[in-house]
């Protein structure tokens, strides 16, 4: 009988040392991918719960992606207006400038009109230049 007991004895930390690899074998996989649950047989409950949020992630990620292709769309509008703004302000100054009877010659206002008209096809240049993804971000103006 001894050697009944120490193969029964051996058999046992056998059983031991294979649970014991399975756990570590377990828990170097949830380790190195990150995840609680890599199987259903991690954590039954745990896995229903995962497969009914992960539509949902999949949507949020989706939203996500939108809302950054959108993001960048609106930065490049912005910059658009920018310099729309920008060129509107030097467009203004011309006029004002030009109105000007008095302090200028006939040739000084015919230039302001030149340097006006120019500003004028610079926005019509922009509105059919500039684009993203495709699309145009301004409606064309075409100067007279």
């Amino acid at each position: 009988m001894p050697a009944e007991l120490s193969n029964a004895g051996v058999l046992a930390a056998i059983r031991s040392l294979n649970s014991a690899t399975r756990q570590v074998n377990t828990s170097l996989k949830q380790l190195s991918t990150g995840k609680r649950i890599n199987r259903a047989r991690n954590d039954p409950s745990g896995e229903v719960a995962v497969s009914q949020i992960k539509p949902e992630i999949a949507s949020l990620e989706a939203k996500l992606k939108s809302f950054d292709r959108k993001e960048s769309y609106l930065g490049a509008r912005e910059g658009a207006a920018s310099v729309y703004s920008d060129l509107a302000i030097e467009l203004r100054g011309l006029v004002v400038q030009a109105a000007n009877r008095d302090g200028f010659t006939v040739d000084e206002r015919k230039a302001f009109q030149l340097e006006a008209h120019s500003i004028l096809k610079t926005f019509d240049h922009l509105a059919l230049t500039s684009v993203f993804n495709g699309q145009q971000l301004a409606g064309g103006y075409q100067a007279a």
